[in-house]
């Protein structure tokens, strides 16, 4: 490919601010380890769906009105 894909900068400069500010934003870190250090796609699928629910999603998912 000849061109570069929309939203690879900007990939990088999240990342960059992430390690900047110390944001942990997993699913934005994987997309940097993809593109730039050349992590396997399935193995970043796996180490996100490996990890433990905290936070806000853990809430999202504790009071999900569709599996009531």
């Amino acid at each position: 490919m000849n061109m570069v894909a929309e939203g690879v900068k900007t990939a990088k400069a999240v990342y960059e601010l992430m390690q900047r500010h110390k944001v942990h934003a997993p699913i934005c870190n994987v997309v940097y380890e993809i593109l730039y250090e050349g992590k396997p796609p399935m193995e970043a699928v796996k180490e996100l769906t490996a990890m433990e629910l905290s936070g806000e999603l853990r809430a999202l998912v504790d009071h999900n009105p569709l599996q009531q």
